[in-house]
């Protein structure tokens, strides 16, 4: 994902990995310009194969006020990048929709469903 942020603009991927959650240093949240960052669109497995369709908007994955107020950290590589290009999307993910985890439904292993919040 870095590498996509990267290709797009190489100041994206330093921010990402210098103002992650797990570094505890944030950027000045006036100098993140919130239009200029792309939208994660995700592709998920739905419940009977079909694809699901999922937004995270740069809203979600940059947190402003967060260590305090003015700073912003960025919620995609929060471990700072040690996981290897493996990110872990929950608080970007969930922030976006009304999230409900049903562990009784698809014979005990459980479904996910999402709705847009509107």
């Amino acid at each position: 994902m870095i590498g996509a942020f990267r290709a797009l603009n190489p100041a994206f991927a330093s921010a990402l990995i210098d103002c992650s959650i797990q570094g505890n240093r944030g950027a000045n949240q006036s100098q993140i310009h919130l239009a200029a960052w792309p939208d994660l669109k995700l592709t998920l497995q739905g419940t009977h194969g079909s694809p699901v369709f999922l937004k995270i908007s740069p809203q979600n994955y940059w947190q402003f006020d967060a260590i305090e107020k003015g700073l912003a950290v960025a919620n995609l590589c929060g471990d700072g990048g040690a996981l290897a290009g493996q990110s872990i999307l929950g608080l970007p993910l969930l922030n976006g929709y009304f999230t409900v985890f049903d562990r009784t439904a698809a014979n005990g292993h459980g479904v996910i469903n999402f709705a847009t919040r509107t």
